[in-house]
């Protein structure tokens, strides 16, 4: 053991032995007095030794303050960075910002500590409130669709009042506070029509086969086509003249943009009219084979032949 630490081991008995004899008072008095009268580094030796910790530091330290542009540099016994700079009367509300390379709750002995200052700035701003546009009606067919403006957009007006945020000066971001609609805009209303019939247009009949095959029946047409007729719509669309999925339309699943280029007034979704002018189109020398290639492909297998009108038509 060194000399220093016996020194200091030999202090702390007879310390101890004040403490047995004298009072309490007088105990902390003579403690005091030889914290006095021994030097800094000594009294942190004696401290480690007697294993106290020192929460009063007292130890002097320079601490280096920038705030508004102005750097001052202090010597303090302070312990906590926020303490002494409040002790020193400087602000630390909830629009300041400490940058320090010392911790709030410790103070080195040498800190460099900046406070920076936000500010906030209210200003009130005029803003456009763009308008909505909306469809009305719908069309199977984008090539023949006529748009028309039922009604013009207008565009509306707020005012807004935000609040801005300043760093020493510097913008840092900013947030609307408030807002006042001064005039609501006026949505645009766009009409579609042309090559346009609904599905619920029609009598809702559904897959029924028994039911178009009983009137393909009743058509005027040999029995092939109509064997054609048969075989064709029920595995287009399940014999179902309101189908709907996809883009292809109705019984026969018809082309929208050729049917309504055909046929203008005619509604696809309407079974007996499909009926009509699919028997019209393979008489006037349409091709299955060519539009409505798989289920012909199909109609040939099973019934290994080719339709009547394909001969006729010069395609085979």
């Amino acid at each position: 053991m060194s000399r220093k630490k016996v020194f200091y081991l030999l202090l702390f008995l007879i310390m101890f032995w004040f403490a047995n004899t004298v009072s309490t008072k007088h105990f902390g008095d003579i403690y005091r007095d030889v914290f006095t009268e021994v030097e800094r580094e000594n009294r942190e030796a004696l401290m480690d030794v007697l294993g106290i910790q020192d929460t009063s530091d007292g130890r002097i330290k320079v601490m280096t303050v920038s705030y508004n542009s102005d750097i001052v540099t202090y010597l303090t016994r302070g312990i906590s960075t926020t303490e002494t700079l409040l002790e020193l009367g400087y602000p630390l509300g909830s629009k300041n910002r400490i940058l320090s390379n010392s911790p709030i709750d410790r103070l080195y002995k040498e800190s460099y500590i900046t406070i920076q200052t936000y500010v906030t700035e209210i200003s009130q701003v005029f803003v456009t409130v763009p308008f909505e546009t909306v469809t009305e009606g719908e069309s199977l067919c984008a090539s023949m669709t006529e748009k028309r403006i039922a009604q013009k957009g207008e565009t509306g007006r707020k005012v807004q009042t935000i609040e801005k945020y300043f760093l020493d000066g510097e913008y840092i971001s900013e947030k609307v506070v408030s807002e006042e609609i001064i005039k609501q805009p006026v949505k645009e209303i766009i009409s579609l029509s042309g090559g346009i019939h609904p599905p619920d247009s029609v009598p809702q009949i559904g897959f029924n086969c028994p039911y178009w095959k009983s009137e393909v029946d009743k058509i005027n047409a040999t029995e092939e086509e109509k064997e054609w007729l048969k075989f064709t719509m029920e595995k287009e669309s399940g014999c179902n003249a309101e189908r709907n999925k996809g883009f292809h339309k109705g019984l026969f699943q018809w082309n929208p943009c050729l049917w309504y280029k055909q046929y203008p007034t005619d509604n696809i979704f309407e079974g007996h009219a499909q009926i009509k002018r699919t028997l019209e189109k393979i008489r006037g020398c349409a091709d299955p084979a060519k539009m409505w290639p798989g289920v012909y492909k199909q109609y040939v297998n099973t019934y290994k032949k080719e339709l009547s009108h394909r001969y006729v038509c010069g395609y085979l």
